[in-house]
Order: structure tokens, then C-alpha cells, then sequence
């Protein structure tokens, strides 16, 4: 099988990136690598970049070195999917003549995203700042559906369309993320940001029957907090001279996270409790030259997921390295042009990996006179992807 994805973002400012949902990752869902549009066209990079809205969720430090007084950001973006299988065509002795692609589903998503943080006024620290964002945190949007056909017999049909087997997912996590940050010596910065999660997830399984006098055979459940869980990230940063900043974010996995999943096929209700996979990553962004306007930027991240546990599900899941990297470059001192890769492996299946490309740019709509001061702009971005995965007939 197949997966392709697309993301076409216009944002006011800023927009999220998205990571691709496949039918694998319906254990545990896939955490979002870029929260706003200028992270996302240079692979997903959210540790080292100053004045970044992404900082609040993966690196607080950042906010610290700010050089505006105040910034406020938000956005939105649109996700397409377009899913292809495989799938045989029998000739007269039911043996498989060749394998013919096709689309199982194209599927549209959207989140959004809002976040602000300050600079604030006082004389013992070098800089001290505060933010509050929300922000998507990971998604289990999606939709699979697989056609059910007959193979030659006696009847002499082949082909024969008998129903379609559905799984349908909708939902995700959120965080209300409240962070704080300090320079405690110049150009060292610590942080700290926590967040308050939220979110559901409801999941339909169905099978339908082209026959018009066969009943529908559907299974759901539905899944959703109980309580109000946190987490908690925290951040370090050091910048060199305005030309190299090195960027540390770390989400260790403090708090277990209760559920309540109701099955809506029996009417039972549980409380399965989730360990989340702690998270590390490193990424730093460099200014060769100062005349040539271009940075470099690069980032490691690695999910600890041997370390997830769920109460309800045993199997064993993978640690994997999320690499990524891209580069900006001022061909117009407001109009810069943003390349950059992703690559990602599964914590499912070690065969399986994605590798997504992405680009963008962005425009000044508005600027003040002075240096640092207010101004309006926004940034545009997209990711093209693919990755090839094997799944059985449900």
C-alpha cells in the first residue's frame, strides 16, 4: 500500500503542518512534527527558531531570546491524503494475472493553531518572558475502505463486488500550553511550559453489503480523558554571536494519562491508563555569512517509544529518530525561500519509514518604521510525501 500527502497551507502568519495517518498507526497515533508554517517548510525544524510559536510546545527557552517585545501568532492549515493499494485481478482459473493500483480513499483534514508570548520588563535578568498557545498535539483522522470481491467459481463471475469493509477515525489532541523562560547569564536561556490536554477520538468499523437485503454489521468506541492530564516540556537554548543557536527540547513522560473508553458495541466503559513515549530533541540553526542572508537548520528528534504502555494493548512498539533539516534564503530581504526534507521511521513497523519534502516562503504585510517594531506577516508552506506500507485484507 501506498500513502501520499499533500499540505497546502494559507495562514494568517503561520500555519501547522500535519504528519501522515495511516491504518498503522491507529495503536498510538502519530505526534505532530510542525506546529506552524515556517518550521514545516524547513522539515519540521521547531527547536532553534527564535520568535517561533512552535518554541511554547517543544523548546519554552526560545522565548527568551526573542527580539520583539511581543509576538502573536496563529493559523490553519488543510491535510489531503490520497491512499493507493495494490490489488489483484484473477483470469478464469482464479491465479492472479498482475496487480492494478487504485484509490482506496482521498480524505481532507484541517487544524489550527494560536499562540502569543512577551517580553517582560524587569532589571535582574538578562530577559525574562511568558507565553500561552494552543496547540494540535497529534491526530487520528482517517479513513479506510476496502472494496470485498469475489474470485472465479463455478458461477463463472469474477470480480464481483460483494461490500466494503470501513474504518473510520476522527479526533485527536489538543494542549493549552502555558510557558516561561529566563536568561539567567546573556544568550543562555531555560524553559519550562506546561500543558493542559484535551481531546477525543471516536473510531467506527463497518461492514456494508451490496446486497440490498443484508443489515449493516458496524462496531465503535469512543475515547476521551478522563480528568484533565498534563505535560510538561522543558527547554534550553544558547545563542553564539546571532550567527549559530543550538536548541534543546526534552518531554519526559512524568504523568500517566487515564482514559475513558467506552465500547458503544457492548456499552461497557473502561479506564485504560497510557505511559506517554518520552521525547528528545536537538536542533540548532546556523548564519554562515552574513551578506549572503541564508540559514541552515537541522534537528534530531528522538520518541522513546519502548516506553509507552497502555493497560489495554500489548504490543511492542519501537524507538525511532525523526531527522530533519532545511534551508532560508533572502533572495528579497522580505521575501525569503524555505527548502527542506523529513525523514521519519515507524515505531510499528521497522520496514516502514516516510520521507516528505517541503517548501515556502514568505511576505511582510505590514511593517513598522523602526527596527522591531510592529508589523504583520505571513508565512505559506507545503509538504509533498509518500511512504509504502503492507496491510492485509480486514
Amino acid at each position: 500500500m501506498r500513502s501520499f500527502a499533500w499540505l497546502i497551507i494559507a495562514i494568517a502568519i503561520i500555519s501547522p503542518g500535519a504528519g501522515a495517518f495511516t491504518w498503522s498507526d491507529q495503536i498510538s497515533g502519530i505526534p505532530l512534527e510542525s506546529l506552524d508554517a515556517r518550521s514545516a517548510a524547513l522539515g519540521g525544524f521547531s527547536v532553534g527558531l527564535v520568535n517561533s510559536p512552535a518554541a511554547l510546545a517543544w523548546n519554552p527557552s526560545l522565548a527568551a531570546l526573542a527580539d520583539r517585545t511581543w509576538t502573536f501568532s496563529g493559523g490553519g492549515g488543510l491535510f489531503l491524503q490520497r491512499e493507493g493499494r495494490a490489488r489483484p485481478t484473477y483470469d478464469t482459473f482464479g491465479s492472479i494475472i498482475y496487480y492494478n493500483e487504485y484509490v482506496l480513499n482521498e480524505r481532507a483534514y484541517g487544524r489550527f493553531f494560536t499562540a502569543g508570548q512577551m517580553l517582560i520588563p524587569q532589571k535582574i535578568l538578562p530577559s525574562l518572558a511568558v507565553g500561552l498557545g494552543y496547540f494540535p498535539r497529534s491526530s487520528q483522522d482517517y479513513t479506510y475502505e476496502e472494496e470485498v470481491r469475489g474470485t472465479f467459481g463455478s458461477g463463472g463471475q469474477s470480480d464481483q463486488v460483494l461490500g466494503y469493509n470501513t474504518i473510520e477515525t476522527r479526533g485527536g489532541t489538543e494542549a493549552i500550553s502555558l510557558a516561561i523562560a529566563a536568561q539567567p547569564i546573556p544568550n543562555l536561556a531555560v524553559g519550562l511550559s506546561v500543558g493542559l490536554l484535551s481531546g477525543s477520538i471516536h473510531s467506527d468499523t463497518r461492514t456494508t453489503y451490496t446486497h440490498p437485503d443484508s443489515s449493516v454489521k458496524s462496531l465503535g468506541w469512543s475515547q476521551s480523558y478522563d480528568k484533565l492530564p498534563l505535560e510538561i516540556n522543558l527547554g534550553l537554548s544558547w545563542r553564539w554571536q546571532q550567527r549559530l543557536v543550538l536548541g534543546f527540547g526534552y518531554q519526559p513522560a512524568l504523568f500517566k494519562q487515564k482514559l475513558k473508553l467506552e465500547d458503544e458495541s457492548t456499552s461497557t466503559t473502561t479506564y485504560p491508563e497510557i505511559s506517554p513515549p518520552p521525547m528528545i530533541t536537538l536542533g540548532a540553526a546556523w548564519f554562515p555569512v552574513n551578506p549572503i542572508r541564508t540559514m541552515v537548520v537541522i534537528e534530531a528528534r528522538a520518541e522513546l517509544w519502548r516506553q509507552y504502555s497502555r493497560s489495554d494493548v500489548t504490543t511492542a512498539l519501537r524507538n525511532v529518530i525523526t531527522l530533519g533539516g532545511g534551508v532560508e534564503h533572502r533572495l528579497l530581504a522580505e521575501m525569503p525561500v524555505r527548502l527542506g526534507f523529513r525523514y521519519r521511521p515507524s515505531s510499528g513497523d521497522p520496514d516502514q519509514s516516510s520521507t516528505t519534502f517541503t517548501f515556502g516562503t514568505g511576505m511582510d504585510l505590514l511593517r513598522g518604521r523602526d527596527p522591531g517594531g510592529s508589523s504583520l506577516h505571513l508565512d505559506l508552506a507545503g509538504q509533498v510525501g509518500s511512504r509504502s506500507y503492507y496491510q492485509p485484507d480486514l
